[in-house]
């Protein structure tokens, strides 16, 4: 492995101008608050709840977000991470705001036709979201970024990922589709956030919606195999016909088990990957590749940021 990507080496950081932040949804995974504090920015954090025994970060206060006092002051930068769909009510709050940097998701362009309803319900929900922002960001003359990612791993990220590391810890074998050759491109919550802080101050992406992949495309065995990793155990995977597992899965539904709609079966077939390298380019970050039991470190490694406005 090149050492410029290895997960567990230090590397030198290239400080942002440290600034006032907002973060909406700040106990997301992607730990963005722990980021911006270490670089000396100051701000508040917006969580629908606070968890007893939260740590505060430097420079940092928290607010509740159904306080209907707050409103972010001129010049301040918003960092959202709060479900794309359930942004567009706080950005009135925002209209002061000197950037706004959003998380969104690869999801909205692979599973809009999904034979699931609710599935296709909320990826319209996401797609008018992205479109308020846009709206909102030009009426009010507020620059926006739309960031993206795929699928995020890391310590406090769980999804699909947290599904299989259960299926490892609770079964010790993971059932896979036959032949589970979707491509996949894992990122891990720690490029995230490093990608959300370049995208503050870049003009190039001012008023532009971006993928955000990780560097690496595997596919979904492969991805299943390496997480096997983080227990230490030998890699066992069950690869089963596609019409099996997806009666099994519509079975454990029945029973109760959230999360396990059987179009997860028909997704481990069908490559779920994007343009991995102009983004990351452009916003001078170097994404690691996918380790999952690999130590994370503290910092991502940087490149300076490509200033042309070219495609991402």
């Amino acid at each position: 492995m090149p050492r410029s990507l290895d997960p567990t080496v230090r590397h030198p950081v290239r400080r942002e101008p440290a600034g006032e932040a907002w973060v909406l949804g700040a106990r997301s995974h992607v730990r963005l608050a722990d980021v911006l504090s270490a670089q000396g920015w100051r701000g508040v954090l917006l969580t629908r709840r606070r968890a007893p025994g939260c740590a505060t970060p430097r420079g940092f206060a928290w607010r509740e977000l159904s306080d209907p006092r707050w409103r972010v002051p001129t010049g301040a930068v918003v960092f959202s991470l709060v479900p794309l769909d359930a942004l567009p009510p706080w950005l009135p709050r925002c209209r002061r705001a000197v950037r706004i940097v959003a998380l969104g998701t690869t999801s909205v362009h692979v599973r809009e036709a999904s034979p699931d309803a609710g599935e296709r319900t909320r990826m319209a929900r996401l797609r008018e979201a992205e479109a308020y922002l846009a709206e909102f960001g030009a009426a009010a003359r507020v620059p926006w970024t739309l960031l993206r990612p795929t699928l995020i791993y890391g310590d406090g990220a769980d999804g699909n990922l947290g599904l299989v590391r259960r299926m490892i810890e609770r079964l010790g074998v993971v059932p896979v589709a036959a032949p589970g050759s979707g491509l996949r491109q894992p990122v891990h919550e720690q490029d995230v956030a490093a990608a959300l802080l370049a995208a503050a101050r870049h003009p190039a992406l001012a008023n532009r919606a971006c993928d955000l992949p990780g560097p690496e495309t595997l596919t979904y065995r492969e991805m299943v195999t390496r997480v096997f990793a983080v227990t230490g155990r030998k890699p066992r995977v069950a690869v089963l016909p596609p019409r099996l597992l997806r009666a099994a899965l519509v079975l454990l539904r029945r029973l109760g088990a959230d999360g396990l709609s059987p179009t997860l079966v028909d997704r481990m077939n069908v490559d779920q990957c994007f343009d991995a390298a102009g983004i990351w380019d452009t916003l001078g970050v170097v994404p690691r590749p996918f380790r999952p039991g690999a130590p994370a470190g503290n910092d991502s490694p940087t490149r300076q940021p490509r200033e042309s406005s070219g495609s991402a």
